[in-house]
């Protein structure tokens, strides 16, 4: 029988910051920020922190740019409303789908095409 190498590893528990962009919600309405913070949690990880920015790209960028700078924050994840995001997809296109995340981070609408 095969060796798995990980049943070796001990588990890491990681740091995970969760964001959710509506301009309706907040804490107490929140389902699916909550639901991820719920399942982290019940995973084992740690909240590192827990906001709610509207649909402002400027907010929304500014908010994930001081995650990741932060060294205690080693993961990311993000939620949508439906109505931003049939908003986009109505007019987006392929391309426009893979570089959505690094387009809106950066003001260089290259910066995705590493």
């Amino acid at each position: 029988m095969a060796h798995n190498d990980n049943e070796d590893r001990a588990f890491l528990p990681l740091n995970i910051a969760v964001l959710t962009v509506s301009d309706s919600r907040t804490e107490a309405t929140d389902k699916s920020g909550a639901l991820l913070r719920d399942r982290v949690e019940a995973a084992g990880h740690r909240l590192a922190e827990k906001a709610i920015e509207p649909d402002d790209m400027y907010r929304i960028r500014a908010t994930v740019s001081r995650w990741i700078a932060d060294p205690a924050v080693q993961v990311v994840l993000t939620t949508h409303s439906l109505e931003l995001i049939d908003a986009f997809l109505a007019e987006a296109t392929k391309d426009d789908l893979e570089q959505m995340v690094l387009f809106n981070l950066y003001d260089d609408p290259g910066a995705g095409d590493a």
